[in-house]
Order: structure tokens, then C-alpha cells, then sequence
């Protein structure tokens, strides 16, 4: 079967190795002129197979004031007049029950387990070097609040095959001594020692090497998809400034810009993006940079040593 990948990001990149290991014949198309120049970056860098919890949840809506008016609120939440915008965020307030949660959390955990065998596998099989460091997950929390809350979800985690730990401040600064400055305003943290960190991008820069040199995908880069063209309930072809280029199925990893291709074909994709920010600075001092990955549950903010850098995002 011929499949057109849209998006050479990691997601897009991933779908095109699984479908061309299953013998397809795989196309990537992508508007840039080469893998991961969005979302697949500059991210986080974090590999968090436990950590897929819903942002919507019952103990969000309290915040919900916080994230409209304060400035320096760590999640900013900006209404317009978008249509858009508004269904997704009657959609995000439904979902904002104890039920729903868990129920999202328990699918997501046995996905996201799957994700981290399948990774893996496919490290070991293609030798891709993209800075893998095994180092584990610290979250630290600031507020006894956040804390109960947090160790209430290792117990339900748990019980679906997580495995973390609550530690309490001297526990956390054994394990990461560079949080020893901070040390003042912590009351503890989960540990997750599965959690790896990565570089996304020289991930996929390589995978991308790999699919073409070792699976015959091919890759058009530099080519926008102004269009998705219908025909008897199913995508026939993708236009692009070069003409239409068929296929007998289509993988859409656009990422945010998958609602425009989809809406003129009747699919209202419930995405809205989210923009966020990341600095990658050199290691000047190895004591001073943490070795376990780090996530400031307050501020929401993460640190992860890849390489020689550290990724804060």
C-alpha cells in the first residue's frame, strides 16, 4: 500500500518506520527543508512514560482565574473571538471530572507504556545516537497541596503498572545534589526512575537518515500541503504547490495545522495550540547542572541535561 506521511516531526517520523517496517511503501512530505524544524525542535526533551495525566481535571478549574489574570501565571490562557477557541474550551471544561480523568489516564498509561517497549526497540534496532540518558524523572513540588495530590496519583498509577516514589526533601537532594540551592522552598517530590531524557531533534535528523538509507521511505521536503482532496468518503491525494500527489492512505501529523486541512472535509479536529518556550545552554559547571531530569510542578517548568546542554523548557 502507498501511504503519504504529512509532517516529518516525531511523530510523523515514527508512523512512517512502523508503516515501512510492515512492507508499505511510505512518502513524507514536509513544508520544511528537513526533519523536526517545529514542535520536534526545541522541546522539552523529556521521555515521560508516566507522566500523561490530563491537564483537565477536577482541581484545574480553581485555577482557571489565575491563568487569565496573572501575569505571571506559569499556563497564560488568552480568549479571542475564535470560534475554535471556544470549542475547545467547552470541550476542555466537560472533561474536567474525576471520572473522565482516570479514564483518560488508564488509556493513556497503556499507550505511553506500549510508546516506551516500541522506542526502545527501535533504538536498539537502527543505533540512532541522539544523547539517550536513562537518568530518571525527579517532579518537585513546593506546596503540601500539590504534593498529597501528586502521591494520590502514584497510588492510582500504580495500580496500572507505573512505577515512582515519594521522596521527601532530603531524599530529592540525594538523588539531584543541584537542587540544594532551592532546597529552602521544597517539601518533596516523586521520583520515576524509568524516565529517560533526549535530544527530539537529533532524533529525528536521524531517523529521517535511517528510513531513507535503510527502508526506501521517500521524503519530500520543502512542500506545503495546501489542500486535502476527497472522493467517496476517503482522502485521494494531498495538493501541493507541484500538483496532487496520491495515495491509498494518509498519516497527518501536522501537528496544530491539521485542523485547516481537515475543516473544509467536514472534520472538525478538536486541537487548539499551545505555545511554549525553551533554552538550551551550554554546561559550564557539571556540579551545578542536574543529572536526573527535573520538573518544577509550580512553575512548570523542566530541566534536562542532553549531552552537554541543559534543555529548560
Amino acid at each position: 500500500m502507498d501511504v503519504l506521511v504529512l509532517g516529518a516531526g516525531v511523530t510523523g517520523l515514527c508512523a512512517a518506520y512502523a508503516l515501512a517496517r510492515d512492507g508499505h511503501r511510505v512518502t513524507v512530505i514536509e513544508r520544511n527543508p528537513e526533519a523536526a524544524r517545529e514542535a520536534s525542535y526545541a522541546n522539552g526533551g523529556q521521555l515521560s512514560y508516566s507522566y500523561v495525566a490530563p491537564l483537565a481535571g477536577p482541581g484545574v478549574v480553581p485555577n482557571i482565574p489565575g491563568w487569565l489574570l496573572r501575569a505571571d501565571s506559569p499556563l497564560r490562557f488568552r480568549p479571542r473571538l475564535d470560534p475554535a477557541q471556544w470549542r475547545w474550551g467547552l470541550s476542555f471544561l466537560r472533561a474536567c471530572t474525576a471520572a473522565r480523568s482516570e479514564e483518560t489516564t488508564r488509556r493513556l498509561l497503556r499507550l505511553s507504556f506500549l510508546s516506551r517497549d516500541l522506542m526502545r526497540r527501535l533504538v536498539a534496532e537502527e543505533g540512532i545516537d541522539f544523547d539517550l540518558v536513562p537518568a530518571g524523572k525527579l517532579v518537585v513540588h513546593s506546596s503540601e497541596e500539590s504534593f498529597a495530590a501528586a502521591r494520590r496519583l502514584v497510588a492510582f498509577q500504580a495500580q496500572h503498572g507505573s512505577v515512582q516514589e515519594a521522596l521527601d526533601t532530603a531524599a530529592c537532594l540525594s538523588l539531584e545534589p543541584a537542587l540544594r540551592p532551592i532546597a529552602p522552598r521544597l517539601v518533596g517530590g516523586i521520583h520515576t526512575p524509568g524516565e529517560e531524557a533526549a535530544d527530539c531533534r537529533r532524533f529525528c535528523l536521524g531517523l529521517s537518515d535511517a528510513l531513507r538509507e535503510r527502508h526506501g521511505v521517500r521524503f519530500a521536503w520543502g512542500t506545503p500541503v495546501r489542500q486535502l482532496v476527497a472522493q467517496g468518503g476517503r482522502v485521494r491525494a494531498a495538493m501541493t504547490p507541484a500538483g496532487a500527489v496520491e495515495a491509498d492512505a494518509f498519516v497527518l501529523a501536522a501537528g496544530a495545522a491539521a485542523p485547516a486541512l481537515t475543516r473544509p472535509l467536514g472534520l472538525r479536529l478538536p486541537l487548539y495550540p499551545l505555545k511554549g518556550y525553551s533554552l538550551s545552554l551550554p554546561i559550564a559547571d557539571e556540579s551545578a547542572a542536574p543529572r536526573v531530569s527535573v520538573t518544577d510542578a509550580a512553575r512548570k517548568v523542566v530541566y534536562a541535561r542532553i549531552g552537554r546542554v541543559l534543555r529548560v523548557a
